[in-house]
C-alpha cells in the first residue's frame, strides 16, 4: 500500500541536534531481523501517534489561551529555550496574541517569572 508513497519533507530544528537517517529497506531489514528493533520502532510509532493524536486535538478544540496553558503547565522548559516567535508558531497564533495572552492571562505571574529569549 505505501510502497509507491513518496513523502518529500524538511525539518529545520532549533536546538542541535543528532540523527540517524536509514533507507525504507533499511528500516524493513532491521525490523524483519531484530525483535529489539521492531519493539522499539513500534514504541517509537505509538509514541508517535499518541503525540500526534493530541497536537490535532490541542489545536482544534482548545483556543489560543488553553493551548499557552497547557504548553506553560506541560512543558515549560520549552518557553525557556525559545523565542516568542517560535512559541506563537507552535501555538498557532501571532507573536502580538501570545503577548497579550501573556499580560493579560491567569497565568501572569508564571509567565513574567521565565525570562525568555529573543
Amino acid at each position: 500500500m505505501f510502497d509507491s508513497l513518496k513523502l518529500c519533507f524538511h525539518i529545520e530544528t532549533l536546538t542541535d541536534v543528532q540523527a540517524i537517517k536509514i533507507t525504507r529497506e533499511q528500516n524493513e531489514f532491521l525490523i524483519e531481523h531484530s525483535a529489539v528493533f521492531e519493539r522499539w520502532i513500534r514504541k517509537l510509532n505509538e509514541k508517535a501517534f499518541i503525540y500526534t493524536y493530541d497536537r490535532v486535538f490541542t489545536m482544534l478544540m482548545m483556543d489560543a489561551t488553553q493551548r499557552s496553558h497547557k504548553l506553560l503547565e506541560e512543558e515549560p522548559h520549552l518557553i525557556q529555550m525559545f523565542s516568542n516567535y517560535h512559541i506563537a508558531s507552535y501555538l498557532g497564533i501571532a507573536p502580538q496574541s501570545l503577548g497579550r495572552i501573556r499580560t493579560h492571562g491567569q497565568y501572569y505571574s508564571a509567565w513574567r517569572c521565565i525570562t525568555l529569549p529573543g
